[in-house]
């Protein structure tokens, strides 16, 4: 077939319903967004794509850095919160879930892909931890809090090293102490979730302590983003 009869084959109801489907929230397609859909589509795509750079996503970046820094996560920590199969890197499905599941006030999911299309430096449709840190690490962080446990930190190293040693990733050890699944920790459920894991030493002081430190905003349950700081790997 000529190109001018693939041009008659294709009917503006389809054209219609392909922008339907790859255009954001405000009827406009990235250009990462294209690239992405031409790869998948099986179409050659320039590996040396142009940079072209998008005021209004670097400025959702940089918020969202800020966001993730007062939740306390580094960038490598929040990339494993962004990495739920643990593979190494984040796809964008991975990547547009886990800013639905912070739940950052104003962030659109136009903003969503629109910071996808930044941090994807490559344009493969997958973002890997060089490029995540690049993006979202932060220049100044809040400062931390003076009254921090000392012993209660050593402990956390502790038992951050034990999720380690048997292999968890840091989702996959949430969800032990998430006994009912409702995606917080009580503190019942942390109790139980250490004493079950029978780590030499740990008192039961020792797992209260643990507990108020992990418990970044003091109500009484521990969410992933809190377990996340203190036992990401």
């Amino acid at each position: 077939d000529t190109p001018r009869q693939y041009e008659r084959a294709v009917s503006s109801a389809d054209l219609g319903l392909v922008f339907r489907t790859i255009a954001g929230q405000d009827n406009v397609i990235s250009c990462a967004t294209v690239l992405a859909q031409l790869r998948a589509a099986g179409c050659p795509v320039p590996s040396e794509v142009p940079q072209y750079r998008d005021d209004a996503a670097e400025r959702a970046i940089a918020h969202v850095g800020m966001a993730l820094a007062r939740r306390g996560l580094t960038p490598a920590q929040a990339f494993n919160l962004f990495d739920r199969h643990g593979s190494g890197c984040i796809s964008m499905e991975e990547f547009r879930a886990a800013f639905h599941d912070m739940q950052i006030p104003d962030l659109t999911d136009t903003d969503i892909d629109r910071i996808a299309g930044c941090v994807d430096l490559d344009h493969n449709g997958l973002v890997t931890i060089q490029e995540f840190t690049e993006k979202f690490s932060v220049k100044e962080q809040e400062p931390a809090s003076p009254a921090v446990d000392e012993q209660a930190e050593r402990v956390i190293q502790l038992v951050a090293r034990a999720i380690q040693g048997r292999g968890l990733h840091v989702r996959q050890a949430f969800a032990l102490f998430d006994i009912d699944g409702d995606k917080v920790v009580t503190a019942g459920e942390f109790r139980e979730a250490f004493k079950k894991m029978k780590i030499p030493g740990l008192t039961d002081n020792d797992i209260d302590r643990i507990l108020a430190a992990v418990d970044g905003d003091r109500n009484g349950v521990v969410s992933f983003a809190e377990f996340t700081s203190k036992f990401g790997v």
